[in-house]
């Protein structure tokens, strides 16, 4: 399932056991290779979950003892959305018991600040890396939290969500296959990789102007390499596979090498393996400059695919620029489809309205764009 589709399983998933107070604890399972985005996806809906229900996103993770008390405190607690995404596997049944202590007569577990933190108010519990964990004991009491929604004794809320994640066991050494009564828990969701065009929105609303756009003209033109595993007959140890997390970590990481080609090699090959040689190579050609361009398209015969490729970004940048119209007729009389095809993939949505409106009186252009058809979608 695309990720976009996702975030609407997450949604029929709260109205199910918070939206409509039905209550009934089936926990959403999401399973995909490692690295397509299957947290982050988790975060960000909380955080639009949270701005809907009008309250405070607070991430877990970020509380020490005394804020993580402060917030739990009845009153405080619901002005809060509490987002936690924990690891099972550096967890110990007693995170999600409690710790005994003696009552009178009687022994008592007193819940940690996780438990107490869920049990009022709205929040997403997320469980990660759960088909990683083996230990009998610790399968046990995720079975409660997830069958039961409790900590040990502690109920969580009726506004309380819990999400696991896993990779799966073909993609993943350390994932196993999950007992088949826990299994009967969990509404099973895979998750496929981002497409190309899910992972420039991505960044473009994340991470505006922080990245290198290079990244996402190459993926627009080897868009197979988003999920590039390292061939396990060639696998060493350590050298990693392409993965969209990676591909967001050199695109934010790249504008710190200055050009200096050595670094961009380590950081490419450290991070995407294989597929980020091939990567350095397409950054080492020289971006066109579009004022060149527009000057005199025809100079666009002399390149290579990469600079191609990388004028196509170019124009996609600047095609709010009725001077890009030159360029694009210049292809329509060669029939370059590709690399036209790739100008309208890598352009922003505010430049493609631009340009939009412009184009409508061109005939030449809007005729060239309807024999594109699904290349240009």
């Amino acid at each position: 399932m695309k990720l976009g589709d996702v975030e609407k399983r997450l949604e029929m998933a709260w109205r199910y056991r918070v939206g409509d107070g039905t209550h009934e604890p089936i926990t959403l399972h999401l399973l995909g290779p490692g690295g397509v985005g299957k947290s982050t996806l988790t975060k960000t809906w909380s955080r639009k979950k949270a701005a809907e229900l009008g309250l405070i996103w607070v991430d877990y993770d970020t509380l020490d003892a005394e804020s993580a008390e402060r917030i739990a405190q009845p009153g405080e607690r619901e002005k809060h959305y509490v987002y936690a995404d924990v690891r099972v596997t550096q967890l110990d049944p007693v995170d999600l018991m409690g710790l005994p202590r003696q009552v009178g007569s009687r022994a008592r577990f007193l819940p940690l600040d996780l438990a107490t933190l869920f049990e009022r108010g709205h929040g997403l519990l997320v469980l990660d890396e759960f088909s990683d964990e083996e230990r009998p004991n610790m399968q046990v009491a995720l079975k409660k939290v997830v069958r039961d929604y409790r900590f040990g004794a502690t109920a969580l809320s009726p506004h309380t969500l819990i999400v696991a994640i896993s990779n799966t066991v073909e993609t993943s050494a350390t994932a196993h296959p999950l007992p088949k009564p826990l299994r009967d828990r969990f509404d099973f969701v895979e998750v496929d990789p981002p497409t190309v065009k899910e992972w420039i929105q991505y960044m473009d609303e994340n991470y505006p102007g922080k990245w290198d756009r290079r990244v996402g003209a190459y993926l627009a033109w080897k868009p197979s390499d988003i999920l590039a595993r390292a061939e396990e007959a060639d696998d060493d140890g350590h050298t990693p596979s392409a993965t969209p997390r990676g591909w967001t970590y050199v695109a934010l990481s790249l504008p710190q090498c200055g050009g200096d080609r050595e670094l961009v090699e380590s950081l490419t090959l450290g991070k995407l393996g294989p597929t980020g040689a091939s990567l350095a190579a397409f950054l080492a050609v020289k971006t066109p400059i579009f004022e060149e361009i527009v000057e005199d398209p025809s100079i666009i015969s002399g390149y290579t695919v990469e600079g191609k490729v990388l004028t196509a970004m170019v124009v996609a940048e600047n095609l709010a620029d009725k001077r890009a119209d030159r360029v694009l007729e210049y292809l329509i009389d060669r029939d370059d489809r590709e690399t036209a095809a790739l100008i309208f993939k890598l352009t922003k949505k505010k430049n493609y309205m631009a340009f939009s409106d412009r184009v409508a009186r061109n005939s030449k252009i809007m005729e060239f764009m309807q024999r594109l058809g699904r290349d240009i979608m």
